[in-house]
C-alpha cells in the first residue's frame, strides 16, 4: 500500500518540536476476526492536532465515517475510523493525510477574560496588525489581537484557564527595532473550548510553567521584557481557533484557516472588549478564577485556597 504524507507547516502553527520530529503519523491494523482495517493516528506532541485522512483510492470498502476522515487528536494514539468489507471482489486502498495545529471549529465560550498581569496594574491596550495590513494589502482573514503595554520586568498572568500547549523561551530579539520579527519568545494555552491563547514577546528564559501543566486565570506565566525605546515592554495576544474545510476542488493547502475570537475582559471597573487607547486595571477575583471548574475541582480550589 502507498502511503503519502503532506506535511503542512505555516505561521500560526509553528511546533517547538521543529522539522526532525515528525509530530504526526497514521497506520492502521487488519483485524482477521472482524475482517476490518482499523486506522489509528498517533500524536507526538503535547498540542491537539486536526488530522484530515483522504482516499485516492477505495475499493470493496466501507468506512465506518464520513470521507475524508476529519478528526482532532490529543497527545498518544486515537482510533479514527475502521474500514469493512464489501461484497466479494478483493478490497484496495490508496490514502493520504494532512494536519495541522490546533482544535478542528472549536465551540466557542462567552467566558470573562482577565488582563495579563497582577491585579492592580495599570495597563494600556492597543490593537495589532498583520503584516499585509501595514504593507496595505488585502487580508481576507477575521485577524484580531491586542497589545498590551507593560513595564520591563512586570509578571506577565494567565488570561483564562487552560492547558499549556508549548513554549519558546529563547528566541526573543536583543535589538528594540522589531515590531514585525519573526523573533518573538511565545506560549500558547489550549482552553476547555479549543481556543488557543498566544502569548508573545517576553523574557528569555523566564517562563514560570511547563508544557502539559494546568493553569488557572491570574497565575504567573513569564516575565515581561522592553521591546522599544521608550521603554515599554509589550505584550501580544491572540487568541483563536482552527477551522478546516476538505475540499477536493481545493489545494490541500486551501483547507484551513484561523478563525479568532474578540475576548471580553474583565477589569476593576469594566467588563466587555477593550477599546485601543485606553488603560484599564487589572482585577482579580475567585469567581473569576473558578467559572470555568466543575463543582469537584472548584470544591478542591476553594479548599486549597483557604
Amino acid at each position: 500500500m502507498t502511503q503519502r504524507i503532506l506535511l503542512i507547516f505555516f505561521l500560526v502553527s509553528i511546533s517547538s518540536l521543529g522539522f526532525a520530529q515528525r509530530p504526526v503519523s497514521v497506520s492502521y491494523k487488519y483485524d482477521k476476526t472482524t475482517e476490518k482495517y482499523i486506522f489509528e493516528a498517533k500524536n507526538s506532541t503535547n498540542e491537539y492536532i486536526t488530522l484530515v485522512v483522504y482516499f485516492n483510492r477505495l475499493s470493496s470498502l466501507n468506512a465506518s465515517t464520513t470521507l475524508p476522515a476529519v478528526k482532532t487528536i490529543r497527545t498518544g494514539t486515537t482510533r479514527l475510523f475502521t474500514l469493512e468489507k464489501m461484497g466479494t471482489n478483493t478490497p484496495s486502498f490508496d490514502y493520504g493525510w494532512v494536519y495541522w495545529f490546533g482544535t478542528h471549529n472549536a465551540k466557542v465560550k462567552d467566558v470573562q477574560y482577565l488582563l495579563p498581569t497582577t491585579a492592580g496594574t495599570k495597563i494600556a491596550v492597543f490593537n495589532t496588525n498583520t503584516v499585509k495590513d501595514v504593507l496595505g494589502q488585502k487580508d481576507d482573514t477575521d485577524y484580531y489581537g491586542l497589545a498590551f503595554k507593560l513595564v520591563d520586568g512586570d509578571t506577565i498572568t494567565a488570561i483564562r484557564k487552560g492547558i499549556v500547549e508549548a513554549i519558546q523561551q529563547e528566541n526573543q530579539t536583543d535589538t528594540l527595532k522589531y515590531t514585525y520579527t519573526k523573533n518573538r519568545n511565545f506560549l500558547k494555552i489550549r482552553h476547555e473550548d479549543g481556543t488557543v491563547a498566544r502569548y508573545s514577546n517576553f523574557r528569555n528564559e523566564s517562563v514560570q510553567v511547563s508544557e502539559g501543566d494546568e493553569v488557572n486565570p491570574g497565575d504567573p506565566l513569564a516575565i515581561a521584557t522592553q521591546t522599544n525605546q521608550m521603554g515599554d515592554a509589550t505584550l501580544l495576544i491572540t487568541v483563536s481557533h482552527l477551522h478546516i474545510d476538505p475540499d477536493d476542488g481545493k489545494n490541500y493547502r486551501d483547507w484551513s484557516s484561523n478563525k479568532y475570537v474578540r475576548p471580553k475582559f474583565k477589569t476593576k471597573n469594566y467588563e466587555g472588549l477593550l477599546e485601543p487607547g485606553k488603560t484599564y486595571i487589572s482585577t482579580i477575583s475567585t469567581d473569576l478564577i473558578t467559572q470555568e471548574m466543575g463543582k469537584r475541582e472548584k470544591k478542591k480550589y476553594l479548599k486549597s485556597s483557604k
